[in-house]
């Protein structure tokens, strides 16, 4: 590959993270998408997958972890498809394909909506630990005739 090649890959790639892309298609992929989650009847491979399909948008989100009797191994990938063609892939060695767009721009308000998500998901899940600590507390309480 010859050295202008090279430098305009790397220029590309600095451009995807100064952009984001990869923690905008996980978020989207987690908050607003569907999850799945395999695990050998061994237990020695785990695998959690974020799914989001809408909006000519296909967003996976993948992480993969071995266990073995040497310790675990684990590694991942984000792949964004638009209209079918994949426009941002990531994996374990990095960023390995990214074409800019018009995607963006759409990525970046279902991002906005996924913050939105998770921010919700965590009151819920607030709220659910406050309510199971009142039970537990008024269960105390019934036993000791509080």
């Amino acid at each position: 590959m010859n050295e202008d090649l090279e430098s305009k890959i790397k220029e590309r790639k600095k451009q995807a993270e100064r952009r984001k892309i990869s923690s905008k298609a996980w978020a989207v992929a987690k908050y607003l998408g569907d999850r799945s989650y395999y695990r050998t009847s061994d237990g020695h491979l785990e695998q959690t997958t974020y799914t989001f399909e809408k909006d000519d948008f296909l967003i996976t989100n993948e992480f993969t972890e071995s266990h073995g009797h040497d310790g675990s191994m684990g590694g991942g990938s984000t792949t964004v498809d638009y209209r079918k063609k994949t426009v941002f892939y990531e994996a374990g060695a990095g960023i390995i394909s990214y074409i800019p767009g018009d995607w963006e721009k759409k990525l970046t308000k279902l991002y906005g909506q996924a913050v939105k998500a998770s921010e919700q998901k965590a009151k819920e899940e607030e709220e659910k630990r406050k309510e199971l600590a009142k039970q537990e507390e008024d269960k105390e309480k019934a036993k000791w005739g509080l």
